[in-house]
């Protein structure tokens, strides 16, 4: 399912709410602590209003579902993006290609992010190169305990974004300066790198390379409480309907804090990256 506009907010309430019957997520014991495995509390950013993101990770998924929209929301089928985008790229005048950063989750590096990327950045190759740094913090025995219990993949190189933001936030700038040396153009963040790329998006750099970021990419997006400072910013949010760690609504309410954000919502899960989103 593909929305395009922007996404209404569930008034609050002090009603009860009903019991629910979803499935209950996969979130350990040390995500609901709010500890060093669980919700990350990313400190120390440049704007006053951007304080803490979460931390939770961890996308192939089947076909995707058009639906009759609410009449805030605008719905485009697949093939009407794909003629959008053709159109968009046939008389675009562009003098190099995109450059777009991805940005891992919990527990994953950039191999692996790349991996699940591939059909995306080959069906881009023709505009936009991927970059996939690996984050600098090693897991600990504490991080593959919780990867273990989330059912996330286990491998040799885990690694994960660090719980404060300036430590990340330096590595970011000098990966670019170095390895990208050119203005990033978009930034694409899953589940934990999904919280770094809100803080990259409202740090206000110094760098030259990360000050004209046009657009940005939230895949399986877990809840934070930072919003974003430039709300017109043009985003994606990928949402899998079956994703037991980062919730629907809770990907929901971070597309809400954008003007006009464009959803597309897959019927898999958490580590289902969909073929739909190219």
């Amino acid at each position: 399912m593909v929305r395009r506009g922007p996404v209404k907010k569930k008034p609050s309430s002090n009603c009860q709410k009903k019991p629910s019957t979803a499935k209950p997520l996969k979130r350990p014991a040390a995500y609901a602590s709010k500890g060093k495995m669980g919700q990350c509390h990313l400190k120390g950013t440049a704007a006053e209003d951007v304080s803490e993101a979460e931390n939770l990770d961890a996308g192939s998924g089947g076909s995707t579902e058009i639906i009759q929209p609410p009449p805030q929301l605008e719905l485009r089928s697949e093939a009407d993006i794909q003629e959008k985008t053709s159109r968009t790229e046939s008389s675009s005048s562009l003098t190099r290609k995109l450059n777009v950063l991805c940005l891992h989750g919990f527990s994953m590096n950039g191999e692996t992010m790349r991996e699940k990327c591939q059909p995306w950045e080959t069906h881009c190759a023709d505009i936009a190169d991927f970059h996939y740094p690996s984050a600098p913090n090693v897991a600990d025995a504490k991080d593959v305990l919780v990867a273990k219990e989330l059912d996330l993949p286990l491998h040799s190189n885990m690694r994960r974004w660090a719980s404060t933001w300036k430590p990340s936030k330096d590595f970011i700038e000098a990966y670019v300066n170095k390895e990208i040396a050119c203005d990033v153009d978009v930034v694409l963040g899953f589940s934990q790198g999904a919280c770094i790329t809100m803080k990259i998006i409202n740090e206000k750099w110094t760098c030259p390379h990360l000050q004209n970021i046009k657009a940005a990419v939230f895949v399986a997006s877990p809840p934070f409480a930072a919003s974003p400072l430039k709300k017109e910013l043009p985003t994606l949010h990928i949402i899998g309907s079956a994703d037991d760690i980062s919730e629907k609504d809770e990907s929901l309410e971070v597309a809400a804090k954008f003007h006009e954000p464009t959803i597309l919502e897959h019927p898999g899960g958490h580590m289902d990256f969909p073929l739909a989103a190219k």
